[in-house]
């Protein structure tokens, strides 16, 4: 129980750090673009009106997301570093960031296929409420309404190494440690799925961590993972910024195939791993064996 405890608790400071790093993030981008803007009103010699000015600064964070998720990355990243070096740890080896095989990294990308279209596709089979489905996707317009470039540099590439740093390294792996790992990958894909807002972008934030959190717990290596979200990411990018209507008489047929592609790499992913396990095993009798007769 004390591991439990212990173990649960720090998975909670690297979740909470997270939090807090993205409520700096905002309210340092509104306290410098409400100095810029207060400039600016006086400047031109007008009563500074509170509530246009509160109006106008929330419009240029949203305007700037792409600025806030730099910072909270940033910000949050570093802390992780600094605990790491001050626990004397090495950063790659606390979030598993491990060299895979090529085999690994073709069933990878073949998961990532497979995910997208059982995800993102299969989402719209389900007859979901119109007003969470307006949420979800007015969500989304904050993101997709960017520059292309920034909302490519963003979401495909900053959120997916930070995000994949902060629940499949530091949270999962301590809890991993204090409960069975199905627990443990349940309680990371909530949590991952809470961070990302309205309910329904829950529900498939948590989806998607949860194939995430398998692919990361059957490889040993948080690459795939990384890459995977980098993926995901790119192709809901896409999917919102052109015309991809000429797909929705597909949407049944991509979203069964991606099913059975995703379910297929995850079980050579399996195989894959205790094979890897078998290996490691008979390496050590031998190096055993070896050792006695000596």
């Amino acid at each position: 129980m004390k591991n439990v405890l212990k173990q649960s608790g720090k998975a909670l400071c690297y979740f909470l750090t997270y939090l807090i790093c993205q409520v700096i993030a905002t309210i340092g981008s509104m306290m410098v673009f409400g100095f810029i803007e207060g400039i600016k009103v006086a400047s031109q010699g007008e009563a500074i009106d509170q509530a246009a000015v509160t109006e106008q600064v929330a419009d240029q964070v949203m305007g700037n997301l792409g600025i806030v998720l730099v910072l909270n990355a940033i910000l949050a990243l570093g802390i992780y570093f600094i605990v790491t070096k001050i626990r004397k740890h090495k950063f790659t080896e606390e979030v598993s960031i491990k060299k895979v095989s090529v085999k690994t990294l073709l069933l990878t990308l073949l998961a990532s296929i497979g995910s997208i279209g059982f995800l993102n596709f299969g989402m719209d089979l389900i007859p979901f409420p119109e007003d969470l489905v307006d949420a979800m996707v007015e969500g989304n317009a904050e993101i997709s309404g960017l520059p292309f470039w920034q909302s490519l540099l963003v979401t495909a590439i900053l959120v997916p190494i930070t995000e994949e740093i902060v629940f499949r390294g530091f949270v999962f792996s301590r809890l991993d440690k204090a409960m069975p790992t199905a627990v443990a990958v349940i309680i990371t894909s909530i949590l991952f799925g809470v961070i990302h807002g309205s309910v329904l972008w829950a529900f498939w934030a948590g989806l998607t961590g949860a194939v995430f959190n398998i692919v990361r717990v059957q490889t040993g290596s948080l690459i795939p993972s990384i890459i995977m979200h980098m993926l995901n990411n790119s192709c809901s990018l896409v999917l919102s910024n052109f015309d991809t209507d000429f797909l929705d008489k597909f949407t049944p047929f991509i979203a069964i195939a991606g099913g059975v592609l995703l379910v297929t790499s995850i079980f050579l992913m399996v195989r894959d791993r205790k094979n890897r396990e078998a290996l490691e095993q008979e390496d050590r009798v031998e190096v055993e064996v070896r050792t006695v007769e000596v």
